[in-house]
């Protein structure tokens, strides 16, 4: 199996370029791999599948707590259409897809070949490339999760809404009470009911709670 060659990180503040090919077969930096098996930082990648496995088989990094764009992409358009697209989007499209970017705004990475990658020392234009290609995904991220978590903000924004609708008795009930009220009640949703349901008829009564 091929090693890694460049280790390309972002955080909100900085991106970090890792060039991998002047370690010794299965090293990997003590550090990075803590932050990668840490199931309290969030990882943010694209189509994540092949580079976990090349992570675990070849480095014995076991990555945990992943959020894969491509995997979220497909969810949220099932869930849109009834079912998944053809083909899955790369990360300029989603990128043009969930937060409007221009269609050519990663076309020069993306089209950048393994051997220009490999040049020694690579020149500015190909960092800038590799930054590119990671700087967007926790914005991406947080784009996504707005879209899954949609009828939660809209539940959150329609229960404030009616707190504010409450004369001045009924609302010192509530917030003293902590009373649930009818009209409470049908502004709460009832998350993956079908899911629930047909999750309990295939296991015997007991849920499994998935995390993406």
């Amino acid at each position: 199996m091929a090693s890694i060659r460049l280790l390309v990180l972002s955080t909100w503040q900085q991106v970090f370029l890792f060039d991998m090919r002047n370690f010794k077969n299965c090293y990997f930096y003590p550090e990075i791999k803590d932050i990668l098996e840490s199931a309290y930082v969030c990882k943010v990648m694209h189509k994540a599948g092949p580079m976990l496995d090349k992570l675990f088989r070849k480095y014995k990094v076991f990555v945990r707590n992943v959020f894969d764009t491509q995997v979220v992409d497909l969810i949220i358009e099932k869930n849109k259409k009834g079912v998944c697209p053809e083909k899955s989007r790369n990360l300029s499209e989603c990128l043009v897809h969930h937060l409007n970017f221009p269609q050519w705004f990663l076309k020069s990475a993306l089209e950048t070949s393994g051997k220009k990658w490999l040049e020694q020392p690579l020149t500015s234009k190909r960092r800038n490339y590799a930054a590119q290609l990671v700087t967007y995904l926790i914005i991406l991220k947080e784009e996504m999760q707005k879209t899954l978590l949609s009828e939660v903000y809209r539940a959150i924004d329609n229960v404030h809404d009616y707190y504010e609708s409450l004369n001045n008795k009924d609302f010192a009930d509530h917030t003293y009470g902590n009373v649930v009220t009818k009209e409470m009640d049908s502004l709460i949703p009832l998350m993956g009911k079908q899911l629930i349901q047909n999750d309990s008829k295939n296991s015997g009564g007991d849920i499994s709670n998935i995390n993406c």
